[in-house]
């Protein structure tokens, strides 16, 4: 009896023990890099080989003060830094997270608002494939000053290093009317707004998670207090689809300018156009425009003539060159007294 007693009792305590400190085969961690924005939290995915030795790891931060964590490995953004998230057993390291702390982002001040940041992933760049086209959208508004923008007006940084210049790209702006476009200065007057749209030409790597983008403009008090995170980046294949998801409205309104017109319309518009001539003077070039009957046209300038047709569209009149595959879309619209006006210098200035 005696003997049972005592190897019960021996039994008993290798259980006991077998408990209280599983051998770990192995620790890892899901990611070992990690970006978060200050106030956010963020579990750390551990595994850990016997499961049932979870409960003995140790949860530690290089610097709490940037990024803290719990005994469960829930890592909470403090402030603007660089923290390693190690877990370990008794006092034995066996896997770091590093984990990076992005600021706020600060979309909005009394004087801009930004709308949102988007890649279009379809365009590339003649002289670098590196580079990758991004949007800013944004709203100008002012109460108490006058102010004057542009395409131009706002320089980009990437986390207060590389500084990027916008850039007007002629067609950047497909069907998306909604915002203002152009190199050319335009007056946001006390009490108004007016929605704004910036090209910049960045490299790819520029865009990857974790970076932060700051503003600078000369004409907008506050620009500088803007901060947009890398990780808000909207991506998008192609300019069509970001025009139809960012300004809608501009999208809707450019399908319908570009349908056919019906046969009223088209007779109208031919026969204010037809035999008549329109010179203009952009981009340092004089231009002239003809158009004769049925749908043909002539355009003469100091470096070239050509020729083609022409045909006619809700919004456009659309003129096509017979010596190769461009064409370009001429706006219209109809005065009050019913007479129609053709924008040509909008039609082929660059700087718009």
């Amino acid at each position: 009896m005696k003997k049972l007693l005592l190897f019960i009792s021996l039994v008993s305590l290798l259980v006991c023990l077998s408990s209280c400190g599983v051998k770990i085969e192995s620790v890892s961690l899901k990611e070992t890099e990690q970006t978060i924005i200050i106030g956010d939290t963020y579990q750390i995915a551990c595994t850990v080989v016997p499961a049932e030795a979870q409960s003995s790891l140790e949860w530690s931060s290089s610097d709490p003060s940037v990024a803290a964590v719990d005994d469960q490995g829930l890592v909470t953004a403090v402030s603007e830094g660089t923290a390693d998230i190690s877990v370990s057993v008794k006092d034995t390291v066996y896997a770091v997270c590093s984990v990076t702390v992005s600021p706020k982002e600060v979309t909005e001040t009394a004087y801009i608002t930004i709308d949102g940041m988007y890649v279009n992933e379809g365009y590339r760049d003649n002289n670098n494939e590196a580079l990758r086209l991004v949007y800013l959208a944004y709203t100008v508004k002012t109460s108490d000053q006058n102010l004057s923008v542009s395409d131009k007006t706002i320089k980009l940084s990437v986390n207060d290093t590389n500084q990027y210049f916008a850039e007007h790209i002629p067609g950047a702006n497909y069907a998306m009317n909604s915002y203002y476009y152009s190199s050319y200065i335009e007056d946001v007057f006390s009490g108004t707004e007016l929605k704004v749209l910036g090209t910049f030409k960045i490299p790819a790597n520029e865009l990857n998670p974790g970076n932060v983008f700051t503003f600078s403009c000369n004409e907008i008090p506050e620009t500088e207090k803007l901060r947009c995170l890398s990780d808000s980046l909207k991506t998008f294949a192609s300019q069509e689809e970001l025009a139809k998801t960012v300004d809608p409205e501009g999208f809707k309104e450019e399908q319908r300018k570009m349908e056919d017109a019906d046969d009223a319309l088209t007779d109208t518009v031919k026969s204010s156009i037809n035999g008549y001539r329109w010179s203009f003077f952009v981009n340092s070039i004089t231009y002239q425009l003809e158009f004769f009957a049925p749908n043909r046209f002539q355009l003469t300038t100091a470096i070239a003539n050509n020729g083609g047709t022409y045909s006619v569209k809700k919004g456009y009149v659309i003129i096509s060159y017979s010596n190769s595959d461009n064409s370009v879309k001429i706006p219209y619209s109809f005065k009050d007294d019913g007479s129609l006006d053709l924008h040509v210098t909008e039609a082929f200035d660059v700087a718009r």
